[in-house]
């Protein structure tokens, strides 16, 4: 697949030889638009997404459209958005093919039902900015937003990763949680002079999220317990219908490294999720001795 700046949507099916420009199949698609971002599936052969960014033309429509047959035809996803601005980036899930994140001129947006509704991105310093591009990692599954001028943002989303038609669909759901990693102290001071850069960790510890179904109750709790089924910690966190988030912040002295299961119960409700813990420690003190 190929974008160009004069507005073809260009692919080809063997390695380059010959290529069929899909621009004529795309509705609503004003001539000669600036694609900004081309995004191929990596569920379906067939699957692709594309924004067009008009503005140098005066055009803010959020142009956003998505092909499941190698572009014969597209459907337009987003168009319901007003005033988002020129699109300039649409990203899909690595896990879930439903989930989409759209970057436009303005905001960031979420889709779980693969570009039929949307959520904008809302937080107290999330800036009203330009989404430049979004990378969802592979690993972490969290969202690496560059925005113009505000510089880029680690966010988040891993949830949305799990968060499929089926899941949304239960009572009660509790999600995998990211890895909570200790890193303990190195051996030996630091001798980098200025070399050296550090930023405080906003979100230390992991994430419990979990979507309630329903009409939930006022309350949630949450325990992480051990695979003998010995409790080490305690929580509560709302249980509201929607999707929820309460931080765990355990610390090695009472929570050891290993597997643990995470069981949120919201009124007669109950569901299990999962969380490891890793000690670093001894990898990063080994490092150390090397260097």
């Amino acid at each position: 697949w190929v974008g160009t700046d004069d507005g073809n949507v260009q692919v080809t099916q063997d390695g380059g030889k010959t290529w069929t420009n899909t621009t004529p199949n795309i509705p609503e698609a004003p001539p000669f638009t600036y694609v900004s971002s081309v995004s191929p599936s990596r569920f379906e052969a067939g699957r692709c997404f594309v924004t067009l960014d008009g503005h140098r033309n005066n055009d803010y429509e959020t142009w956003a459209f998505m092909t499941d047959d190698f572009g014969k035809t597209w459907k337009r996803v987003g168009g319901d958005l007003k005033d988002a601005g020129a699109a300039y980036v649409i990203r899909e899930g690595v896990l879930n093919p439903d989930y989409l994140i759209l970057g436009t001129e303005y905001f960031l947006y979420v889709s779980l039902d693969r570009g039929a509704t949307w959520g904008k991105y809302k937080t107290g310093n999330w800036p009203t900015v330009r989404m430049n591009d979004v990378f969802l990692h592979p690993r972490d599954n969290d969202a690496l937003v560059a925005t113009h001028g505000r510089s880029v943002w680690q966010l988040p989303f891993r949830v949305f990763e799990f968060l499929t038609e089926g899941n949304l669909a239960k009572p009660l759901y509790v999600a995998p949680a990211s890895d909570v990693l200790y890193l303990g102290r190195t051996p030996r001071g630091w001798f980098g002079g200025d070399r050296g850069w550090a930023a405080p960790n906003s979100q230390p510890g992991t994430l419990i999220t979990y979507h309630v179904n329903g009409e939930g109750a006022e309350r949630a709790n949450i325990e992480s317990l051990r695979a003998d089924g010995t409790r080490v910690a305690q929580l509560a966190g709302p249980g509201t219908k929607g999707l929820q988030a309460v931080p765990w912040r355990p610390n090695a002295a009472q929570v050891p490294a290993g597997d643990y299961s995470v069981v949120v119960t919201v009124g007669e409700e109950k569901a299990q999720g999962s969380v490891k813990v890793i000690d670093l420690t001894d990898t990063l003190n080994h490092q150390v001795g090397l260097e």
